[in-house]
């Protein structure tokens, strides 16, 4: 049997050490995957954030690829930072998970705007969704969380410009829901509200194949509350108009029994 010469020997040596340092790497990993998950599992307060924080990104730096645990911990440990509105350790987190994975850049950086926005750095979190929009004008999400911004800050007309986008394809149709309601709020106007409502059910039964229930859901909702809004005006004007024709009345009435009363007095003397 011949025996491996030098070269091959270096090659095997090689392989087998790269093997044992991945072997030593997935331990490492699991283990800080551990320790991450038994903080979050016993500390339900914010104590344990640091911790988190600091053994998701040593597990992710080394297997930034790791599909596994450990990114299953990521969507827990967000949610945590988002409800303690800790932003100490979830914006570093997000930064982290930003340059890991830059193919993912504006999902984590709609992540930072709603963090920043729920600890009332609004301005921020509004320059973070413009940043987002600088590059990928059509991001649905980064639109939708703009305008609520706006929205939320009385900017009515900046919200609704925001969503003045023409885009096709999944979150269209919310977008045009969206669209629909702040037109209502800002100009009152039923036809052009219904208009965007009806492009939006259009638009969600031709593209957006795995929510199409729910668009035509909020836009049946919004619809109701249209036609139940035009009842009530309807109402509101007829009672006016009611109530003007009886405030007429009294008025007439008080008139004639005023005059009556001056006659009878003018009659009796008492008014000369």
């Amino acid at each position: 049997m011949m025996r491996p010469g030098p070269p091959l020997l270096i090659l095997i040596l090689l392989l087998a050490a790269s093997a044992m340092a991945r072997e030593d790497s997935a331990v490492d990993r699991d283990r800080l995957v551990a320790t991450a998950r038994r903080a979050l599992d016993e500390d339900p307060t914010a104590r344990a954030h640091g911790t988190v924080r600091d053994a998701l990104t040593r597990a992710l730096t080394i297997d930034s690829s790791d599909r596994g645990d450990a990114f299953a911990l990521v969507g827990r440990f967000r949610k945590r930072c988002l409800e303690h509105l800790d932003t100490e350790n979830g914006l570093p987190f997000l930064r982290t998970l930003r340059d890991l994975h830059p193919q993912d850049d504006a999902y984590y950086g709609r992540a930072t705007a709603e963090l920043l926005a729920a600890a009332g750095r609004s301005s921020e979190a509004i320059r973070e969704l413009e940043a987002i929009l600088a590059d990928e004008p059509g991001d649905v999400g980064a639109i939708l969380s703009l305008a609520d911004l706006h929205e939320t800050a009385g900017d009515l007309d900046r919200a609704t410009a925001v969503c003045e986008v023409e885009t096709e394809g999944p979150g269209t149709a919310d977008l045009l829901v969206r669209r629909g309601i702040l037109t209502w709020r800002r100009d009152g106007d039923a036809s052009a509200t219904r208009a965007l409502l009806a492009r939006a059910r259009e638009t969600a039964a031709r593209n957006d194949e795995g929510h199409r229930d729910r668009v035509f859901a909020h836009v049946d909702a919004i619809e109701r509350f249209l036609d139940t809004h035009r009842r009530r005006q309807k109402t509101l004007r007829e009672n006016d108009g009611r109530l003007n024709r009886t405030l007429t009345g009294i008025g007439a009435a008080w008139v004639l029994l005023l005059a009556g009363g001056f006659v009878v007095l003018k009659r009796s003397g008492w008014i000369v």
